[in-house]
């Protein structure tokens, strides 16, 4: 009885290690483990859509990456609008130290950081969580 337990997780951990040898052994000859062999190759020449992008596509094949200028416009919101619910947590959870190091964050970037909070403000949908971003709003103008 005790020894059935210790059967069924050696049969299944053999069972998973034989699956990883068969898919390395496929991918080591060529053949593809995705659904992509169903469809027919792309004319010679062909950009592909970013669906048909995979792991292995060529660097030749990629998309030109986006303006640094882009990316750091985009790098500095996701910081700024992760300080701010940071901020907003800090408010709920009545940490002085962790609010005032969010704010000091957010002032920042102060008009990036208002109009983030305008945003949120006019996509939220309980009374609490206005509240909250009203009073977040206020900090940061003052």
């Amino acid at each position: 009885m005790k020894a059935v337990p210790i059967i069924l997780i050696l049969v299944a951990f053999l069972g998973i290690t034989t699956l990883a040898v068969v898919v390395r052994a496929k991918r080591a000859k060529g053949i593809s483990t995705s659904r992509h062999y169903l469809s027919k190759p792309p004319p010679k020449g062909a950009v592909p859509t970013s669906v048909e992008m995979t792991y292995d596509t060529p660097a030749d094949r990629l998309p030109p990456p986006a303006p640094a200028t882009e990316s750091e416009k985009a790098i500095r919101a996701t910081s700024v609008k992760s300080a701010l619910i940071k901020y907003r947590t800090a408010v709920a959870a009545g940490n002085r130290q962790a609010q005032a190091a969010m704010l000091t964050s957010l002032k920042r970037h102060q008009d990036l950081a208002i109009s983030i909070a305008d945003e949120d403000l006019r996509n939220a949908t309980r009374e609490s969580e206005r509240n909250s971003i009203r009073n977040a709003l206020e900090a940061i103008r003052r």
